[in-house]
């Protein structure tokens, strides 16, 4: 027979504490699995000699980005934004 002390918050309280514990260990120890499993096969690091080199040549085979350098007296930035057309825009 159910009591009325099994329906009272503070025992409901617990088990949905309860419950939320055993959720984050299962995530938590299928997570730890499938990070050794993924690990053991592929790998997860780069080797260390490709670290220093720079991930940019090794991964993407390309070099390093050259410096963008803007004359002095320009901003850089375009006199009217591309993405709104002429009629919103406000005129000096």
């Amino acid at each position: 027979m159910i009591t009325a002390a099994e329906y009272s918050i503070s025992s409901q309280l617990w088990i949905q504490f309860k419950g939320v514990a055993v959720t984050f260990v299962w995530s938590g120890v299928v997570a730890f699995i499938s990070y050794k499993i993924v690990d053991m096969i592929i790998g997860l690091r780069v080797p260390e000699e490709e670290e220093r080199e720079g991930l940019d040549v090794t991964i993407a085979r390309r070099g390093r980005v050259p410096d963008v350098r803007v004359p002095p007296g320009n901003s850089g930035a375009p006199r009217r934004p591309f993405f709104l057309p002429a009629f919103c825009q406000t005129t000096r």
